[in-house]
């Protein structure tokens, strides 16, 4: 901590030289900052529950569980070739895969996918 008062780098919003220990503090209200990144999310504030993902066939914005659950019920015979909304908003997510969205969920997101059809 001692160290982070005696280190001071440059915003990335408005260039200004900030000490480390006023850093989070600065760019909580530096516009140029906000505007470039958006504001900052403390990491403990969000539960990961309350992520929500567009689906791939329609705009329709839901958790995990439901967009697996809405796209295998509403959207059964989509062919299309899409990306994975949920893999590619986690870090090291993969949301490349050579087979169909279906098959993709089926097999990454199985956790959901045996939930729906094991009742």
């Amino acid at each position: 901590m001692k160290k982070m008062k005696t280190v001071f780098q440059n915003c990335e919003g408005c260039e200004e030289k900030i000490c480390l220990s006023e850093m989070r503090a600065h760019l909580n209200k530096c516009q140029p900052y906000i505007s470039k990144y958006g504001p900052l999310v403390e990491l403990g504030k969000i539960a990961c529950r309350e992520e929500t993902y567009v689906c791939p066939f329609c705009p329709e914005e839901l958790e995990e569980d439901e967009l697996v659950h809405h796209c295998f019920i509403f959207h059964p015979s989509e062919s299309r070739l899409v990306t994975c909304p949920i893999c590619r908003l986690r870090p090291g997510g993969d949301s490349s895969y050579n087979s169909s969205f279906h098959k993709h969920l089926q097999t990454r997101h199985s956790i959901y996918y045996e939930k729906l059809h094991c009742k």
